[in-house]
């Protein structure tokens, strides 16, 4: 059996890792990129099974395929959608969508939260983020995010799953 090279792997997953504090002056669809393949990476290590080089090869394939599915929903949103989905997150009760056009681009959204909870002081909720790029009343792409509430009241998404 060939071994599968560990070493570059692991220093790409620690260099996305890294990269999630600098996502402020990226744009929306490097910000999820960046963060899809870092949780992608995670899930994909936590799963694989077997030795290192299975278990690093499990975390590039998340990282592959969490960066594919944040960059997707990262370049359709922008900051007048980001402000509907932290409308949800705050205002919408749990499992109730919430449905909006945005004018600028005519993409169709739908965002439902899901459970608030605790975990380090702060309060999260996920929320599944779908778009309609092609008006056709079917929503091409889906992803799933995780958000915490800032001391001021906003919502930062931290990761898409």
């Amino acid at each position: 059996m060939q071994r599968i090279p560990t070493k570059p792997i692991i220093v790409l997953l620690i260099l996305s890792m890294l990269s999630i504090p600098l996502l402020g002056c990226q744009t929306q669809r490097s910000a999820g990129a960046a963060l899809g393949g870092a949780a992608g990476a995670g899930v994909g290590y936590a799963v694989a099974g077997g030795g290192p080089g299975q278990r690093a090869a499990g975390a590039a394939i998340g990282l592959a395929l969490g960066a594919l599915a944040g960059y997707a929903i990262g370049d359709y949103l922008e900051a007048r959608d980001q402000e509907q989905v932290a409308y949800t997150l705050e205002q919408q009760p749990s499992n109730q969508p919430t449905t909006w056009e945005n004018p600028d681009t005519g993409y169709q959204w739908q965002a439902t939260p899901y459970e608030a909870y605790r975990r380090d002081g702060r309060i999260y909720r996920k929320v599944r983020i779908g778009v309609d790029n092609n008006n056709d009343g079917y929503y091409d792409e889906w992803t799933t995010a995780t958000a915490y509430r800032r001391s001021d009241g906003s919502w930062e998404i931290v990761s898409y799953d």
